[in-house]
């Protein structure tokens, strides 16, 4: 029976490959590691940063989506550069796309606690569906025949992050090639358009509510050609810079419940969970994500509270 389901789930997203394709991956608890849509992020905190994330998609359907990243990022003080790479995969059923990526940063002081940064991404991408994970001897389909090995496509990003210890706003497009790539449809047919651009428009500011007590709300939206405009907003409180709560809704998608906390000085872990609000919420399961943040090196000058972004 978990065959059959993974074999719908490989069908169904080989059958609307144009959709996913227009969908990026998206993390609830990308605020972490805003490098992941804008390379201009890199080198931001003035010191080293590593991050881990881990997301588990509607967890009642088998073969359902997953995805990881791991991601480092430093600035390289005397040039005002910023670097960082990161490493990812998605898995959805039988089909796995996995990236690397290089990211460069400029940083530009504009006044004396802010700064912008222009940012330039470069990206490799593998998508591949093993079909031979499948027990075939029901099936005499051409489409479960044989394994798809997807072509290596490059890609480039772009983007812009004006960053103070109170506010941030950012504009970023991670893959400005549209490209076309030889994968298969339902029909069997190929040439299906597989990479298509996306606009991000990013901010955030920092209230101090009581001296323990601030509220951080912050917004996202995402532009992207032939589909509606969709966007995502949240409100964080954080009491005693350590412990930090709240909720987030992204458009006609989700409501989730974020959670993190500041272990040390350096380190952060947080956990958040969506609650689907399409019409499948009732038999998807709901989506874990699981992050964690390490600051290597913070600036020279000691700071009374952990980066907020």
């Amino acid at each position: 029976m978990k065959r059959l389901l993974l074999l719908g789930v490989a069908v169904f997203f080989l059958g609307t490959c144009r959709l996913f394709a227009q969908q990026e991956k998206l993390f609830t608890q990308y605020l972490n590691y805003p490098a992941s849509i804008n390379p201009a992020y890199v080198g931001s905190t003035g010191g080293s940063q590593l991050m881990l994330i881990y997301r588990d998609q509607w967890t009642s359907f088998d073969g359902a989506p997953k995805s990881g990243v791991l991601s480092g990022n430093t600035l390289l003080k005397r040039y005002n550069i910023g670097v960082g790479a990161t490493f990812d995969y998605d898995q959805i059923g039988v089909t796995k796309t996995t990236e690397g990526a290089l990211d460069l940063s400029y940083r530009l002081q504009v006044s004396k606690e802010s700064h912008l940064q222009f940012g330039l991404k470069t990206i490799m991408s593998h998508y591949r569906v093993s079909f031979s994970e499948l027990e075939k001897q029901h099936y005499d389909d051409q489409v479960v025949a044989y394994d798809i090995d997807g072509e290596v496509n490059f890609n480039i990003g772009l983007g812009f992050y004006l960053v103070n210890p109170k506010y941030y706003i950012g504009v970023s497009v991670p893959k400005v090639l549209e490209q076309q790539a030889n994968t298969l449809e339902g029909n069997l047919s190929r040439e299906k358009s597989f990479v298509q651009r996306h606009y991000y428009i990013m901010g955030g500011y920092l209230f101090d509510l009581t001296p323990s007590l601030k509220i951080w709300p912050s917004t996202m939206v995402r532009i992207t050609e032939g589909a509606p405009v969709s966007f995502d907003v949240r409100a964080m409180l954080v009491m005693h810079d350590k412990l930090w709560f709240g909720p987030s809704y992204r458009y006609d998608s989700s409501v989730s419940a974020i959670l993190q906390y500041q272990l040390t000085h350096q380190l952060r872990m947080g956990y958040s969970y969506d609650f689907m609000t399409t019409e499948i919420s009732s038999y998807a399961g709901g989506t874990h994500e699981f992050t964690l943040r390490y600051d290597f090196n913070l600036p020279a000058k000691k700071m009374k509270s952990p980066r907020y972004f």
